[in-house]
């Protein structure tokens, strides 16, 4: 991953794609067609505290001609907060071609083999290895499975939780993605505190000092692979 990010510093089309696809877990046809109009600020409940969060509300092309497409809120972490900053705002969608045109879903597969080229990569890696990765972090900062689930937005949880699952899919996204940001950053969790907390307990740590948290050690730059997969 390092090696991928020396060669392509932010600002370039290929660091946004590959923060899209990474920081925000979304499949090739949805780091093609997310639009900046997508990025929004949503108030969360967690544990007693309302806080605000930027995030893109994201409706996955997966199955969307079948079901309309599953509908998700996904932060912005910090990580990918760096990149959007950066990145080329003359059109619709945050990613865009050396001619300010989007990219196809299609078209992005040779390009991201192109870059990876460039970056002197192996061959075979691949966009869909990102959002791989990002549930790797994921299970390594020890989210739950829903966490993990509302966050990649997978769908294999038995229908009577459905109801439960649509209620909570903002606050555990959000959740799941602070273990990240912790895990990677070692800071203090995403979003501003908006008021006093209602009734509950102040915000605990999401992580213990000894698995990966604040002043604990990193166990995910040892081991994790990026880009393996298939599109």
């Amino acid at each position: 991953m390092a090696q991928f990010e020396k060669r392509w510093p932010p600002g370039t089309a290929a660091r946004t794609c590959y923060g899209l696809a990474l920081w925000l877990g979304n499949r090739r046809g949805d780091v093609a067609g997310l639009r900046w109009d997508q990025r929004v600020t949503r108030r969360v409940l967690i544990d007693g505290v309302e806080r605000q969060f930027d995030g893109f509300n994201i409706v996955q092309t997966k199955n969307k001609g079948r079901t309309g497409g599953k509908r998700l809120f996904v932060p912005v972490t910090p990580m990918l907060a760096e990149i959007l900053e950066a990145a080329d705002r003359r059109g619709e969608t945050v990613l865009l071609t050396g001619y300010g045109q989007p990219f196809s879903a299609q078209s992005l597969t040779g390009a991201m083999a192109h870059w990876c080229a460039l970056a002197g990569l192996p061959k075979g890696l691949t966009l869909h290895g990102l959002r791989k990765s990002l549930g790797v972090y994921l299970a390594e900062a020890e989210a739950s499975t829903r966490q993990m689930m509302d966050v990649l937005g997978h769908d294999d949880i038995d229908h009577a939780e459905l109801c439960s699952r649509e209620a909570s899919q903002v606050r555990l996204a959000v959740q799941g993605m602070d273990r990240v940001v912790r895990l990677v950053t070692r800071k203090p969790m995403l979003g501003e505190p908006i008021g006093e907390p209602r009734g509950e307990p102040p915000y605990k740590s999401l992580i213990n000092n000894d698995n990966g948290g604040p002043g604990g050690r990193i166990h995910i730059s040892d081991f994790i692979v990026f880009f393996v997969g298939q599109n």
